[in-house]
């Protein structure tokens, strides 16, 4: 049960099943400690993480490849690298998938440094990448910056391991281009891949657009996407954001209302937290009056509800760890900088691409995410 509600996106409910399953006396085997080590991956619960690491520890589980794997994952996504790294030096054998997952967590919080050296430990062991661990090493490298270190494992894919590259790895590199503020070698690079370039490949360039001062050529792929996909709520959130990054205010309200006449909705956003080792969810919109009037509002983002919620309920000081399904805007982003500062917390917030570390008014993406 705990792992089909992990399958059917519902994580917390799976977290609430666990609980029952603790306070019956069931002590939990390897597959039930994976499959709640996923749903701490999906809600960001980092301390119940940890508790499941000692766990296996203190129960003696057999560490399959399986499990450390899934500890390393969670572990990773959950925002403790070093506890990670950790589980993954222990292990006596390690796969394609372990490394890979260093490199995920590695890559989500912007070092990408310490993941390439991960990516060229496990070449040098004679593990042979797959084309998931080239997509984490390519992340990795647009995370940071890295872009002639990523073009050159772009590169080795194909010369090297004979691999063919996917659109995956194209999107990667556009990303990565775009990162860095080469919006036209990105825009160059898109337009000269074997294969059509895809949606995805088209936002990730918007959005390098929107934050790198070219809005005429995020507005151009935002309003030809939507032409093309005109169900997609998110081609119609990327050109909303290009026109705020603007102060074009009508312009982005036009094509909220332009969404609404067509019936077109945007997923919902939702974010968790953990405090003394429970998970609170949160939804936007959550709270107070009439939720037509409420829905999309910026100060009923999930991330500020959450954010809240967590300075009214943990100690003075603690540091705060939210985790978002979808990438955090930019008024949320400056909020959550703010309050970092005003309150002197550390707040680390995981959306869908990568951490984001508030500390003293500043975030560790350094605005570009």
């Amino acid at each position: 049960m705990i792992g089909a509600c992990v399958r059917g996106g519902r994580s917390g409910d799976a977290l609430a099943l666990f609980r029952r399953m603790q306070e019956r006396g069931v002590r939990p085997d390897d597959v039930a400690v994976i499959s709640v080590l996923s749903a701490c991956s999906d809600l960001g619960a980092l301390e119940l993480a940890r508790w499941l690491r000692r766990y296996v520890e203190r129960s003696r589980i057999p560490k399959s490849p399986a499990l450390c794997n899934a500890l390393i994952d969670a572990l990773a996504k959950c925002g403790d690298a070093g506890a990670a790294r950790a589980v993954f030096d222990e292990m006596p054998r390690r796969t394609v998938v372990s490394y890979t997952a260093v490199i995920d967590g590695l890559a989500m919080q912007g070092r990408g440094r310490e993941a390439v050296g991960v990516f060229e430990g496990m070449v040098r062991a004679g593990v042979a990448p797959d084309d998931v661990a080239f997509i984490g090493v390519l992340t990795a490298c647009s995370h940071s910056g890295l872009v002639e270190e990523g073009l050159r494992w772009f590169g080795v894919m194909r010369e090297r391991f004979g691999m063919e590259p996917r659109m995956e790895h194209y999107g990667c590199v556009v990303d990565m281009l775009g990162r860095a503020g080469q919006v036209e070698r990105a825009e160059r690079f898109a337009r000269a891949m074997p294969v059509e370039a895809n949606a995805v490949v088209w936002r990730s360039l918007a959005a390098a657009c929107r934050v790198h001062g070219r809005p005429d050529v995020g507005e151009r792929i935002s309003r030809r996407l939507i032409a093309e996909e005109p169900a997609r709520d998110s081609h119609y959130v990327m050109l909303s954001n290009v026109y705020a990054a603007t102060r074009r205010w009508e312009e982005k309200g036009r094509v909220r209302r332009l969404m609404g006449r067509r019936g077109v909705r945007k997923e919902p956003g939702c974010s968790a937290v953990e405090i003394d080792g429970e998970v609170f969810e949160f939804a936007a919109g959550g709270g107070g009056r009439d939720r037509r009037r409420r829905c999309g509002a910026l100060r009923w983002h999930s991330e500020k509800i959450a954010v809240a919620f967590a300075l009214l309920r943990s100690p003075r000081g603690a540091a705060l760890r939210v985790a978002k399904n979808l990438r955090v805007c930019a008024d949320c982003h400056l909020a959550i900088k703010l309050v970092a500062k005003a309150y002197a917390r550390e707040i680390v917030l995981r959306d869908r691409s990568r951490f984001h570390c508030f500390k003293d008014g500043l975030c560790s993406c350094g605005d570009f995410w």
